[in-house]
């Protein structure tokens, strides 16, 4: 078993993935805002947030089309929130 001490520990690690899970409680908490403000629920999906970035196949898939319909059904919210938790649970 190998000894560690404070110097081995990855500060880097820690804050990417507290970002990952600030960003994702942060689009949570922009469409609650919203909604409150608007009473419309503005969902923002995976897909979303990949044809922000001009992703092709996101904005008009021809192949793997089942993939992408899983992807438009999930909140880019809550999946930041969940891969940072894995990330962290991993490590």
């Amino acid at each position: 078993m190998t000894k560690h001490d404070s110097s081995d520990f990855d500060f880097s690690g820690v804050i990417i993935v507290g970002l990952i899970i600030l960003g994702g409680v942060g689009f949570f908490i922009g469409q609650v805002l919203f909604y409150l403000k608007d009473n419309i629920w503005h969902s923002i999906s995976i897909i979303t947030a990949l044809q922000w970035f001009d992703n092709k196949w996101a904005q008009n898939p021809e192949t793997w089309v089942g993939l992408w319909n899983v992807l438009e059904f999930l909140p880019l919210s809550l999946s930041l929130i969940v891969l940072g938790l894995i990330i962290v649970a991993v490590d």
